[in-house]
């Protein structure tokens, strides 16, 4: 494609977000089923800024693991886009062990599908997520911390492809 083609005029891209979910409870001080682990009262604080951040890429459909660190990441977004969240097993960290493709394949017809989505997940989900669109390497980070907690990928797709990404690093958060 020509320089000219590019700069032509504006892509008309369909946000894709994948966000690690927000600041959680330590595993080791959590007593319970790792899927119920929640968010920190930080993590909260940072899931309500998120809120508002992703509401900047307009309306979504929300797609999340069903573990509560999870859930509780998006329900200010789909509080105040007034849209419910869709929990997802391929998203978590169970059944990602389980079936390692399932989540890729998801996002690879996400991509395809033209719907603009949110999509979030855990650290170790996050590798294979993002490889299968082709942003699986970031500069500055190892493949085990792609995205910190809080962080997401805005992946801008057209035609069944990512034509630019932008990583947003967590918003600052006190407590």
């Amino acid at each position: 494609m020509l320089t000219g083609e590019l700069t032509a005029a504006p892509w008309a891209t369909v946000p894709v977000i994948v966000l690690r979910h927000c600041g959680a409870l330590a595993r080791d001080r959590h007593h319970g089923d790792d899927a119920d682990r929640p968010l920190t009262a930080a993590g909260r604080v940072q899931a309500e800024t998120l809120g508002v951040v992703l509401a900047a890429y307009g309306p979504a459909a929300v797609l999340s693991s069903p573990s509560l660190r999870c859930l509780e990441s998006v329900d200010p977004y789909c509080r105040r886009a007034g849209v419910a969240v869709e929990a997802v097993p391929a998203l978590s960290e169970d059944d990602h062990s389980r079936h390692p493709g399932a989540a890729a394949d998801l996002l690879r017809a996400l991509v395809a599908d033209r719907t603009p989505v949110i999509v979030c997940t855990h650290r170790p989900v996050l590798p294979d997520l993002l490889d299968a669109v082709g942003q699986g390497t970031q500069p500055g980070r190892a493949r085990g911390e792609l995205l910190l907690p809080g962080e997401f990928v805005a992946l801008h797709t057209a035609g069944g492809l990512v034509a630019a990404a932008d990583r947003h690093a967590a918003y600052a958060i006190s407590g």
